[in-house]
């Protein structure tokens, strides 16, 4: 099984020198200030059709395939259950493949799900930088043609806009506000080489409230997210670092929308790198009180 893994190395370039994380710890969830995580399973393309019918709360025979587990316990939760959950929060994350379809069509359905029951939503998307935000507001209110919209997709993400296209045109034909939360990359491939005190005062007066602070549990948090691959020393440190600035930037962007629009709930389209409890979560509980939802898929 695909767990929702941060995508390829080869579609971020500042981190291509050396082992992405791609892969989430295994299940062992601590506590902090969220309503829970839960893992979708899904075992085969057909039961894309039953999460739609489950969501609609017309559940149906057939959907068998289909699994929602609370990881927190290994208990088996109910789709409207999932729902309601996702009411509650102000924050849902649902971690990605970036480069598998089949994520996005999940994310879409369940974006379709929450607004259906009148969730007042918005989407936080690290495939774009908060820097423009102007060009995701112009697409949104729908003065920006899809062909210039690609460029600036093409000039954030190099994952074929097809992927992310579906949730992108629905969100423009709803009227729901796509909100960027990255930040640039040659800052994090900065202090991914000389780690996060190579920041000059002007690099940093445009990190407002970030803090570098590499704890051992994130520390092992990277060390089991790798994979195998192992690096040691400064480059390690800085390896931390360098999520660490990513991670507390789009946890920063998160929270400071969702004060300018109290009455939203954002769902977050990330890695599930950055999803997982110590990436953007963890970092958002820090920043704020702010309660928050951790969907991943797992796909056969």
């Amino acid at each position: 099984m695909a767990r929702a893994l941060d995508g390829a190395v080869k579609d971020k370039p500042h981190l291509q020198t050396h082992a992405e994380i791609h892969r989430p710890p295994s299940p062992v969830i601590h506590s902090y200030r969220a309503e829970g995580i839960v893992i979708i399973k899904i075992a085969k393309r057909g039961s894309f059709l039953c999460i739609l019918t489950a969501i609609a709360i017309t559940l149906a025979g057939g959907c068998t395939n289909t699994r929602i587990i609370k990881l927190v316990d290994g208990t088996i939760v109910p789709l409207p259950e999932l729902v309601s959950a996702m009411r509650s929060s102000r924050v849902v994350f649902i971690g990605e493949v970036h480069s598998v379809k089949r994520y996005h069509e999940v994310q879409l359905i369940l974006i379709k799900a929450l607004r259906d029951a009148g969730v007042d939503i918005a989407i936080g998307m690290e495939m774009f930088k908060s820097a423009d935000q102007l060009a995701l507001d112009e697409w949104i209110a729908g003065r920006l043609p899809e062909a210039d919209f690609k460029k600036v997709y093409e000039a954030n993400w190099r994952v074929p806009w097809e992927q992310y296209k579906d949730i992108l045109v629905y969100a423009r034909a709803n009227r729901i506000p796509v909100t960027g939360l990255n930040i640039s990359p040659d800052v994090v491939h900065q202090v991914f080489k000389s780690g996060f005190k190579s920041l000059s005062a002007a690099q940093l007066k445009n990190l407002p409230g970030i803090r570098c602070e590499v704890n051992p549990a994130y520390e092992d948090f990277i060390k089991k997210s790798m994979g195998g691959h192992t690096i040691s020393g400064a480059a390690f440190a800085n390896y931390c670092e360098a999520q660490m600035v990513w991670d507390t930037t789009m946890a920063w962007n998160a929270v400071n929308y969702l004060k300018g629009h109290p009455e939203k709930t954002l769902v977050v389209m990330a890695g599930g790198g950055h999803s997982w409890r110590h990436g953007i979560p963890e970092q958002i509980s820090r920043l704020s009180d702010t309660p928050s939802l951790v969907i991943f898929l797992e796909l056969s």
